[in-house]
């Protein structure tokens, strides 16, 4: 029995005799290189155990931990181990490590379970780690139901394409906003979002982000923001400012609405600052064929209201005074005024040369002048408009102007589309367009001689024409053989003749070159672009 106990107080004695000294005597110390590195990249934690005796301390090992900042016990206290170190002979250890995130490390002598010895602790940045961040809402917004905004994040590495964006109240999920929006780009993403008018009012609502494809990528709004109630209100649509009613003429009052003001609204008309008149008390606030949140009402504006410039719409809730609004800008009511092409009318024949006779009428101020335009139907899909007229005094009650046709050389030869615009310099409501009409390019045609007929030297034959439109009042006659192009000329300044028939007798004299002939009668006053008529004929002499 001696025996044993002996042995157990040697055993205990020598434990003493290593382990004691290194409790009281050992450190050690930690280094991290690089201190900041890219996601993915490893860090080198390394230091030194230093003891003031060479006692070896048996099942001695170094374990690096991540450590967070215990505000309770005010130290650091271990969160995570991420390693064991090699220590090596001279007392130097060093631990590779690849960090997934930015933190604080610490290392520690263990030995059979107990810690000797801690360290200083090191912070590693880790950047470009993987990750999704909510910016807005993240704490202390208000957003009303009915309006929108944008919710906000940043993300870095690859998160994936997709998120599904979520509306938490109290830790609850409360709805899907989006369930597959775009991640973004450079790093930013966004989604617009109209709050429900229907939304639960709170304020304990935070927005969650994550990867729809990774999923351990998420993140939720810092703190809280709030929806609250929506505030009743009225706003004024139209008119709103600016606007031109004519006396006499209806026109759609239009409003929108949010919350609960009331079923019913009062709709009064203002001049300057003051109350003009009532146009309708107790009109229901919405419409069953519109959208919810708003109204409208169709007003005849009286045919005797007095004229003016200063003049806003006022609406009332008539169940609570506290939700009305008014046009932010004063409007105009006016005499009516209108302007009406009467001339030309639809499906008139107009030729080259002709004078085109624009007609209109008009009531009302549409003021002294205005413009003519004039519009080609090709012209039609791009808009374009022809300034024939500027300045042009508007007339009393009626006006007209008189626009020589001739200037449109570039018409091909068939009837073309045209109509006329008339509006006013001053006054916008002065506006009309005529319907389309044709513009025809004037012909000649001739019919003697026919085609190939022989005529003979020293005869006199007659040469006849038909023409349509205005080619002016007289015609060259010539003749151009048909070898060498050579050009005789048979009579210049011909009467064109009347009622669309023309003609002229040629005595052939005998000096006159036999040969074969192409004819032309051309107008005098449009050589270039009217139409001219060609036939070949023979002129030879009298078989004896």
């Amino acid at each position: 029995m001696r025996r044993h106990i002996l042995i157990v107080c040697i055993v205990f004695l020598a434990l003493i005799v290593v382990v004691s000294p290194a409790i009281a005597a050992i450190s050690i110390s930690l280094n991290a290189e690089p201190p900041s590195v890219g996601y993915g990249s490893p860090v080198r934690f390394s230091g030194h155990i230093t003891r003031d005796s060479s006692t070896v301390v048996k099942g001695q090992k170094v374990v690096v931990s991540r450590v967070v900042w215990s505000y309770l016990s005010r130290g650091w206290i271990p969160a995570e181990q991420v390693g064991t170190g090699v220590i090596k002979s001279n007392g130097d250890w060093e631990l590779l490590y690849t960090p997934t995130k930015t933190a604080n490390y610490r290392a520690s002598v263990m030995v059979l379970g107990k810690t000797l010895a801690v360290s200083n602790v090191v912070n590693v940045v880790v950047t470009g780690v993987p990750g999704i961040t909510v910016t807005s809402p993240n704490g202390g917004e208000s957003w009303s139901p009915g309006t929108l905004h944008n919710i906000m994040w940043t993300y870095t590495g690859d998160v994936g394409s997709v998120v599904r964006v979520e509306l938490v109240k109290g830790g609850v999920l409360d709805r899907q906003i989006s369930a597959s929006a775009p991640i973004g780009s450079n790093g930013a993403g966004s989604l617009e979002w109209a709050v429900p008018l229907t939304q639960t009012p709170g304020s304990n609502y935070r927005v969650r982000i994550t990867s729809t494809s990774k999923p351990e990528y998420s993140d939720i709004s810092d703190n809280t923001f709030s929806i609250p109630e929506r505030t009743p209100s009225i706003t004024v649509v139209n008119p709103n400012g600016g606007e031109r009613l004519m006396a006499g003429f209806p026109y759609f009052i239009t409003w929108k609405y949010r919350g609960n003001p009331g079923s019913s609204v009062d709709i009064y008309l203002m001049k300057g600052e003051g109350i003009d008149s009532e146009i309708e008390m107790g009109y229901p606030i919405d419409n069953v064929w519109l959208m919810d949140g708003k109204g409208e009402y169709e007003w005849n504006v009286p045919k005797d209201q007095e004229y003016g410039t200063d003049y806003k719409i006022l609406i009332i809730s008539s169940v609570n005074a506290a939700y009305s609004d008014k046009s932010d800008k004063p409007f105009t009511i006016e005499e009516m005024a209108s302007l009406s092409v009467v001339s030309p009318r639809r499906g008139e024949i107009f030729y080259e040369g002709d004078i085109l006779p624009v007609q209109w009428t008009h009531i009302g101020d549409c003021g002294s002048t205005v413009v003519i335009e004039s519009q080609l139907r090709p012209d039609e899909k791009t808009g374009y408009w022809d300034i024939i007229g500027e300045n042009i005094p508007i007339g009393n009650e009626i006006g007209d102007f008189l626009f020589p046709l001739g200037v449109y050389h570039h018409l091909p030869q068939k009837a073309e589309d045209m109509r006329v615009r008339v509006r006013s310099i001053t006054n916008s409501l002065c506006n009309d367009e005529s319907e389309y009409f044709k513009i025809i390019d004037p012909r000649i045609n001739i019919y003697s001689p026919r085609y190939n007929e022989i005529w003979y030297i020293g005869t006199t034959n007659k040469i006849a024409w038909s023409y349509s439109g205005n080619p002016g009042t007289s015609v060259n006659i010539a003749l151009h053989k048909d070898m060498d192009g050579q050009l005789f000329w048979i009579n210049r300044n011909v009467p064109i003749g009347s009622d669309g028939m023309g003609s002229y007798d040629w005595p052939i004299t005998p000096d006159f070159p036999t040969g074969h002939y192409r004819m032309e009668v051309t107008s005098n006053a449009y050589p270039d672009y009217v139409g001219v008529q060609f036939l070949y004929i023979d002129v030879w002499s009298i078989p004896e």
